[in-house]
């Protein structure tokens, strides 16, 4: 299934639809923040930018339809998708040691290594214990969080 139809995916909707959603947001409630991505640089104003990177974990099906394309250094060779699959593809066990789910009781420790981290931002949230386990404690099917902990020490934490 494609992701808009060919035809109207260049016209430039994504900030029209934005405005739009914000209007009907501020009209409706107090709300008056939100967070958006595009793949292309949207109009002024905006408060802050951030750079995100993607890893494909089903690069057919993302080169299907059409979310991504095959690299480019994998275009000429004889099978190019069979190229980008092996590129992508993730290795049987995780590479780092001591990473483990994270639990409840790694909240005070994630929220320090979070908001320590976030320090060096100009323009950055200051989480609270509870914000953290609400947002990046596990949650079958929505949320997967993992910590490092070395020595009885969380030193590093992905979520997604």
């Amino acid at each position: 299934k494609k992701l808009g139809h060919p035809q109207i995916r260049s016209k430039r909707l994504a900030p029209v639809m934005i405005k739009e959603a914000n209007r009907r947001v501020i009209l409706s409630s107090d709300i008056i923040q939100a967070v958006y991505t595009a793949g292309v640089v949207l109009p002024q104003p905006h408060m802050s930018t951030c750079r995100y990177w993607h890893r494909m974990l089903n690069p057919k099906k993302l080169i299907e339809i059409e979310f991504s394309t095959i690299p480019p250094q994998f275009v000429r060779m004889q099978r190019p998708m069979v190229a980008t699959e092996r590129f992508f593809a993730l290795p049987d066990k995780p590479q780092l040691p001591n990473l483990r789910e994270m639990k409840e009781a790694d909240v005070p420790q994630v929220r320090e290594l979070l908001n320590s981290y976030l320090e060096k931002f100009a323009f950055a949230q200051v989480f609270d214990e509870a914000e953290v386990q609400h947002l990046l404690l596990p949650r079958e099917g929505i949320m997967n969080s993992y910590v490092v902990e070395t020595e009885g020490r969380v030193t590093d934490l992905v979520s997604y």
